[in-house]
């Protein structure tokens, strides 16, 4: 595991304390995370032709049998 240092004012941390600035830093690195990985799944997507691919046909249709009521106008 590779550890990161962040200096702050203790002041700051005194005024916010510490485990809420631990809190916040943490959900600031699973964004980071999440963004990363959308990243990824997005550059994929540009390689990926969902419209000729059979399986993805078969899935489709599958889908829409099963759930198609959902959808239709009443």
């Amino acid at each position: 595991m590779t550890e990161f240092k962040v200096q702050l004012e203790d002041k700051l941390v005194q005024t916010i304390e510490y485990k809420t600035i631990e809190k916040y830093l943490n959900d600031y690195i699973n964004q980071i995370v999440l963004k990363i990985s959308a990243q990824d799944a997005l550059s994929d997507l540009k390689t990926i032709n969902l419209d000729n691919d059979s399986k993805w046909k078969i899935a489709r249709d599958q889908a829409l049998k099963e759930q198609g009521y959902k959808y239709q106008n009443e």
